[in-house]
């Protein structure tokens, strides 16, 4: 039996910081080929486990947001610093219409490993983003490796807590997915080795910069992480005194506090250039959501229920294990069961500095509010615990070591029943139905290997053979916690299949497409037009592209971001009514609705399938160029305005086609406020769908129950001829209160015909989405459950028609729901009397944050943009600053003079230069701090 005295020696070696393979018998060069050789094993398993979880499937990387965001955005960044050399670019005229490019900068807008692959311009982005996160991952492992070896937990219990840290949730799914989740963890890791090497020589290099490049990388995981940080502070403050049988006292608490804040103060100083006005854009974001798109009070009201404040705040600020959130989920922390039983052991260890970091941490996860703040206010899901990860790692091995050096004990079977009972009291929480069983079984095997280990160490400590005991523990816990988290992370890879499929992904960048876009912009620079262009394909390519353009002279309106122009945002989901074909309200698609791409300015078209309404104007292998010649230009000049107090008074279908008649400005732009002219080319239509047996009437509307998706051909009734209506007559509004007698008559494109068709849905079966296609525009209502609802329940389309086609294919998704309301409506579009003066662009000058141009005015009246109104913008008509308005209710514009004149529009992204202020300060911080640092090590 060992006496107390080398039991105590044995405790004192966990977590010191010279490494055990160094001591005793482990100095052999034997000994150290197999320290490195774990390297190499680790870097292997790595690699295998990527290819077994995703590769072998695909494409590393995601179908939602690795393809739409994380790999397109940093590309667009790439192409935007190649055209201007501007490092700190401040405008994406390129994306949303036209956004502050810090809308954007939580995918790697001042990233390291992003803006490495500036110097590499002949990679592809999406070829550089594969092998920079199958790095970073590798890095983060070996990383981890290293620091454990370094606080003397040896190779045997660092090795097996490398392999569960790859094995977690997050790691492996999150870097071919939210990339951003996950990227930061070299860096965290990097930092809690600065956070060891301040304690130990005061200096405050490695955790100053490494804390900064992890801000750069992730912005909102840093928050997580310089958390974890100051948790393994205040760890490795009572280690420190523990070691110097010191006790800690307030004052001394404080002073070191201050100073071990001072790197991490001056790092988050450092970025300010990314973070003010990231800031900025975030809170502009967050004081426009409308009621509908909260992600926010969505899943507040998920989470803790609807009630009064009370209960919210009780909800809040009340404890609450969710184990969803901490058992293999990878929006969590994603470990086994046994990694609870190490929480709870830790909690009621002897050393108050061991303990002391697992209640914090026990804190910060179990109540509501701590991972509430570390979302940012946004919502409250447990993504934001991902940062804590490497910290329950360092418990792990704490444990893993206390367990295989002392003694068994049946103390120690405590910690697995808490364990178990919690799991127990838990099984009803949201999303524990199928899972709570398999973790009651897991946690009950997981306490019979603790059992076992008390019979291995019987064994070995008869042969005398203690580092046999140690791996024969390490063995048993961590071998087994490593094949649980392994066959879920099989399992759940093939159920959720997020992965990218290599046909798929070649599909989407195919090279034909960069021609044929090339083509569409050329021709747009011909005569110096200034148009968007546009690619459209399925839902699934759409959604692909909802951030892709392939060169900086293609302009897109789709966005897909967590943040956003929220005028934009606004006008598209509420004021027109756009489709909304996928269940997150975040994605705003590119849309065939030939009303809004008129209005966006969409006058080039790419595409592998026939469009209406437009010519053909080219083609690259199987990719179509049309050419729509009724687009506006993205900016122009016209004297036809009515005031947006009576646009406001206008309902569906004239809030659509009159923007094609009348630009939309401030009340007191207006001459006449007592009249409404819009465009009145619209006949009300019935939809006869005829007999199927998906399909059956119901009072005001239908009932629809299909059990599989069900294609339907639609006919539809006019109830006025509209081949014999050229005229656009004055919308009459008398029901508002006003006097209409103003009658416009305009020649029209009788050819142009368009299905306007609304109906409200109630979806029967609301944890279940809903979607409907209308001659393959998609309408999708999400499923009441989903974190970013959204709330789509008026499904709206605008379908072209050609000639005199009157039928339309509607197809009714898998479920069973009512349409009530149904509106529809033909209408012939106006022509292009609007848009009285073309901006014709200066491509020179026409770059980053910069539009150029000149436009001749035939009448007094306003300069009108399809640019989302910001405060930024500044306008410069003939070298003068003149006041910017919001035009069309959510866009750029301003009044003008009739003559010609020299536009300048420049953008200024809020916050900018106090964050290039804010970041010289924290460098200058940063210096002098390591002056007196160095100083003082010298004395």
């Amino acid at each position: 039996m060992k006496t107390r005295q080398s039991k105590r020696l044995h405790n004192q070696n966990v977590g010191t910081t010279k490494p055990e393979h160094l001591h005793n018998n482990e100095e052999s060069t034997m000994s150290k080929y197999l320290y490195y050789a774990g390297y190499v094993i680790l870097a292997a398993l790595t690699l295998f486990f990527c290819w077994m979880f995703c590769l072998r499937w695909g494409v590393f990387g995601a179908k939602v947001d690795w393809i739409s965001q994380h790999s397109v955005i940093p590309d667009y960044f790439r192409k935007q610093f190649y055209e201007t050399g501007n490092l700190f670019p401040e405008f994406a005229m390129n994306l949303g219409g036209g956004q502050n490019i810090y809308n954007y900068s939580y995918y790697g807008l001042y990233s390291p490993l992003f803006l490495l692959s500036y110097a590499l311009p002949f990679v592809k982005m999406s070829t550089y983003v594969i092998v920079m996160e199958l790095l970073c991952l590798i890095a983060s492992v070996l990383l981890l490796y290293l620091w454990l070896n370094r606080k003397g937990f040896g190779r045997a219990v660092s090795f097996a807590v490398a392999v569960i840290f790859l094995l977690t949730g997050p790691m492996i799914c999150q870097s071919y997915s939210q990339i951003m989740f996950v990227n930061y963890m070299p860096f965290l890791i990097l930092a809690m080795m600065g956070v060891d090497r301040y304690f130990e020589k005061k200096r405050s290099g490695l955790l100053a910069v490494s804390t900064f490049l992890m801000i750069m990388t992730s912005f909102y995981f840093s928050i997580g992480g310089m958390l974890a940080l100051v948790i393994y502070g205040i760890h490795c403050y009572g280690r420190k005194l523990e070691e110097k049988n010191e006790r800690a006292t307030v004052k001394g608490f404080l002073c070191e506090g201050v100073r071990f804040l001072l790197p991490m103060i001056f790092a988050v100083l450092a970025s300010g250039v990314l973070l003010v006005p990231t800031a900025l854009a975030l809170i502009g974001r967050s004081s426009g959501e409308s009621s509908g798109g909260s992600a926010n009070a969505e899943s507040l009201s998920v989470l803790l229920g609807s009630g009064n404040a009370t209960k919210i705040l009780k909800g809040l600020f009340f404890p609450q294990l969710r184990l969803s959130g901490v058992f293999y989920s990878p929006y969590g922390l994603g470990f086994g069961t046994l990694m609870l039983t190490v929480l709870v052991a830790t909690m009621f260890r002897r050393r108050w500095s061991d303990s002391v970091m697992a209640w914090i941490i026990a804190i910060v996860a179990g109540v509501p509010v701590f991972v509430y703040i570390l979302n940012g206010g946004l919502y409250l899901r447990d993504k934001a615990l991902i940062p804590l990860i490497p910290l329950f790692c360092y418990m792990l091995a704490m444990y893993l070591k206390k367990v295989s050096c002392e003694e068994f004990s049946w103390g120690g079977c405590i910690p697995y029943v808490v364990t178990m009972e919690l799991i127990y009291i838990g099984r009803n929480q949201e999303g524990m139905g199928n899972l709570w069983p398999f973790l009651m079984t897991e946690s009950q095997i997981m306490f019979g290997c603790y059992l076992a280990t008390g019979v291995i160490k019987e064994v070995w400590r008869k042969r005398r053979k203690t580092i046999w005991r140690i791996r024969g523990t390490v063995l048993i816990l961590a071998g087994s916690m490593a094949v649980f988290l392994a066959v879920f992370d099989n399992q759940y890879a093939k159920e959720k299949q997020e992965m990218l499929d290599t046909t798929f992904y070649k599909q989407v960048i195919d090279s034909k497409i960069t021609d044929a876009i090339q083509t569409a912009t050329d021709e747009a620079k011909k005569d110096g037009g200034f148009y968007r262009t546009v690619q459209l394909g399925t839902d699934d390519e759409n959604a692909a592209n909802l951030n892709r353009v392939w060169n900086t002279d293609q302009y897109i309106s789709s966005i897909y971001s967590s943040s956003y122009n929220k005028t934009y945002q606004n006008f598209r989901k509420d004021t027109f009514g756009l489709e909304q074909p996928y269940r997150n309200f975040l994605m705003q698609s590119e849309e065939s609705n030939p009303i809004y791409a008129r209005f966006m300015g969409e006058k080039y078209i790419v595409t592998k399938s026939k469009m209406k309404g437009v010519r053909l104007l080219g083609k690259s292998g199987e990719w179509k160029i049309y050419e729509n010649e009724s687009a506006a230009s993205i900016i122009y000049g016209t004297s036809q305005v009515m005031s947006e107090k009576n646009y406001d008074k206008l309902d569906y279908p004239y809030n659509q086609t009159t923007l094609l008649q009348k630009a939309v400005v401030p009340e007191s732009a207006t001459k006449q406020t007592d009249s409404i002219e819009a465009v009145d080319n619209l006949h009300n239509a019935v939809l006869r769908f005829g007999e199927n047996s998906c399909i059956s009437e119901a009072d005001g509307g239908y009932h629809i129950f299909a059990r599989k998706d069900t294609k339907v051909k639609a006919e539809i009734v006019s109830q006025i001829d509209i081949n014999s209506v050229n005229t656009v007559n004055t919308v009459n509004t008398e029901n508002a209160g006003e006097n209409t007698n103003v009658a416009n008559e305009t020649k029209t494109d009788s050819g142009n015909r368009v299905l306007l068709l609304r109906f409200k849905v109630k979806n029967l079966k609301p944890s279940k989405d809903l979607t409907i296609w209308v001659d393959g525009n998609r309408n999708k209502l999400s499923a009441k459950q989903r974190v970013y609802y959204n709330d789509n329940t008026t499904f709206t389309y605008a379908v072209a028609l050609e000639g005199d086609e009157n039928q339309v294919e509607v197809t009714f998704s898998k479920g069973k729901y009512n349409l009530s309301d149904v509106e529809a409506y033909i209408a012939t579009l106006p022509g292009t009397e609007l848009y009285e003066s073309e901006f014709l662009q200066n491509s020179t000058k026409t770059k980053g944050n910069v539009i150029a141009g000149n436009l001749t005015m035939q009448k007094s009246g306003y300069l009108i943009t399809s640019i989302p109104y910001d405060s930024g913008f500044q306008i410069q008509v003939d070298g003068k600053n003149v006041k910017s308005e919001k035009v069309n209710t959510a866009f750029l514009g301003c009044k003008m003079k009739a003559g010609e004149h020299d536009i300048v529009i420049t953008y200024h992204a809020p916050g900018m230069a106090a964050g290039k202020v804010m970041s010289f300060v924290g460098m200058l911080g940063f210096l002098i701090l390591s002056v007196l640092e160095h100083v003082d090590t010298k004395k």
